[in-house]
């Protein structure tokens, strides 16, 4: 914990006193954004309202998974505990900071873990891009735990990429007993072969869960109302904001049955890219890693009963290593239009008419991204070793900092009051 404070501490030091005007124009920029956004989202509360009734409930023996909007493993519970400590409004706000934090996080590390070395500037750009679009606004406003497993994920990616695959177990099973929100990462050590790792990341929230249970008032509720919720996609389909293909087909009247082949062969599509793209290991490991992490992710969740606008954000990583020699997103013109409908900055949820809704705009752009992503994945030949290297090598030279970006890139990974009836995740 201390070596992750200081290299934390020293990586914002550097941030700042390596930062030019643009840069400390644009990080000023992200601070007042996210002060909206903290307005927005503290009175409002969301989904964060129920992490706190979890906490307040197994701190006083109350019963935990009868809340049916509490759709989480045991272990979230527990996580859930420091917050019920605070008076409800004053948790729900300190919930709301912390996820606003993490999703600069997040945009922050997607740029210096992934996409380094890059101009000083992408990374305050991305992290202001990414809090005035909607999706970021809606994982802040109305969002749960989902900002810390997030926040994980371009550490999670960057420790398979350098093969420190153990990290990666720990990594992934913390995010996972914190929310399953990136279950389908569990696929990259089984695609590598590392069945240690994929062991780690399975036993983590297992263990965490087990422990917690003696503590919840209700365990068997856990097994009989919160797994059937889950498996029933939480709410009812015909859901404005649920952008998942079922939801879209079920909206334009596809039969059910066709409906689950659809989302059946979707899944299907998303994987075999995966897996085919995993079968050439030439060219950047960062670039192989992150394809493939992002068609599991995609696939994973568009094939599910619900996706809400902010799921997109699993996305980015592709996106931002595109200076990366190799990456799909990189020679891939027509995918970066597909992000206008997803990121689109200041586009409100809803509008006029069915394609203003965040099910059809997010959702048929989702599809699309990852139809694209999975074809270009599977057929594309990846980038020698040689030329990356040298690439990266140019960019470094180019962009001054690099010292900067190499601590950035070594970082943690490197080195060992009411319910949402609408939406509830």
């Amino acid at each position: 914990m201390t070596r992750a404070w200081r290299w934390t501490t020293d990586v914002v030091r550097r941030e700042v006193h390596g930062s030019s005007v643009i840069d400390r124009a644009l990080w000023m920029a992200v601070v007042a954004v996210a002060a909206v956004r903290l307005w927005q989202a503290i009175p409002f509360g969301g989904d964060l309202r129920i992490i706190w009734f979890a906490g307040r409930h197994l701190l006083d023996g109350e019963p935990v998974f009868a809340d049916p909007y509490f759709i989480y493993l045991p272990s979230s519970a527990l996580f859930a505990a420091p917050f019920g400590l605070l008076p409800e409004d004053v948790g729900v706000g300190v919930g709301a900071v912390l996820g606003c934090l993490a999703v600069i996080a997040f945009a922050w590390a997607c740029v210096r873990l992934l996409a380094a070395p890059a101009p000083q500037w992408l990374a305050p750009a991305v992290a202001l891009a990414v809090l005035v679009s909607h999706a970021g606004g809606d994982l802040i406003t109305v969002a749960n735990s989902e900002f810390v497993t997030l926040a994980m994920l371009p550490f999670i990616l960057l420790a398979a990429a350098r093969g420190r695959w153990l990290l990666f177990g720990v990594l992934l099973g913390v995010s996972i007993a914190v929310k399953p929100f990136l279950l389908a990462l569990l696929a990259l050590p089984l695609l590598a072969g590392r069945f240690r790792a994929l062991g780690v990341a399975i036993a983590v929230p297992v263990a965490v869960s087990l422990l917690a249970l003696p503590f919840v008032a209700d365990p068997g509720a856990f097994f009989t109302t919160t797994i059937p919720n889950l498996l029933r996609g939480q709410e009812a389909l015909n859901n404005t904001a649920n952008a998942s293909l079922a939801n879209l087909l079920e909206y334009v009247g596809v039969p059910e049955r066709l409906a689950l082949l659809l989302r059946l062969l979707l899944l299907a599509t998303g994987l075999t890219a995966a897996f085919l793209r995993w079968r050439r290991p030439g060219g950047d490991p960062v670039v192989r890693v992150v394809e493939v992490g992002t068609l599991l992710l995609l696939a994973s969740s568009l094939a599910s009963s619900v996706v809400w606008s902010h799921y997109s954000l699993l996305a980015l990583p592709v996106f931002v290593i595109a200076g990366r020699a190799g990456s799909v997103t990189g020679r891939t013109a027509v995918l970066w239009p597909l992000l206008l409908p997803v990121f689109a900055l200041g586009y409100p949820a809803s509008m006029p008419g069915v394609w203003g809704t965040v099910m059809v705009r997010v959702g048929v752009a989702l599809v699309l991204i990852l139809l694209v992503l999975s074809l270009r994945a599977a057929l594309s030949r990846p980038a020698a070793d040689a030329p990356a290297a040298a690439a990266r090598t140019t960019v470094a030279g180019r962009t001054g900092g690099t010292e900067a970006h190499r601590t950035a890139e070594r970082g943690p990974a490197g080195n060992t009051a009411g319910r949402r009836p609408v939406r509830a995740e």
